[in-house]
């Protein structure tokens, strides 16, 4: 992965003042690598939230089963955010 410390931090920095936001998936354009590793030289063209598709479990290369494994992790761990929301009060959206 290209995740670096710095990177993660200007992420962080942009999740924090988006109140509310727990889990979801930046589409970014980046003027080179060594900029986005550094957390500096990138635009977000689109922020898309918690019921967004995992894309890379579309990738090829990976068995039907890596990719179901990707869909049903991610599902788990957002079904973890919801009870643990629910615990500290907030109620589900209804239908």
């Amino acid at each position: 992965m290209l995740v670096t410390p710095a990177l993660g931090q200007a992420f962080d920095a942009i999740c924090h003042d988006m109140k509310g936001f727990h889990v979801g998936r930046f589409d970014v354009k980046f003027e080179s690598l060594a900029s986005l590793c550094a957390g500096t030289g990138f635009t977000i063209i689109e922020v898309n939230g918690a019921g967004s598709e995992a894309v890379h479990a579309w990738d090829p290369s990976l068995t039907l089963r890596q990719a179901y494994r990707i869909i049903f992790d991610k599902q788990r761990r957002l079904f973890a955010i919801g009870d643990e929301m629910r615990r500290r009060g907030h109620a589900p959206v209804g239908w």
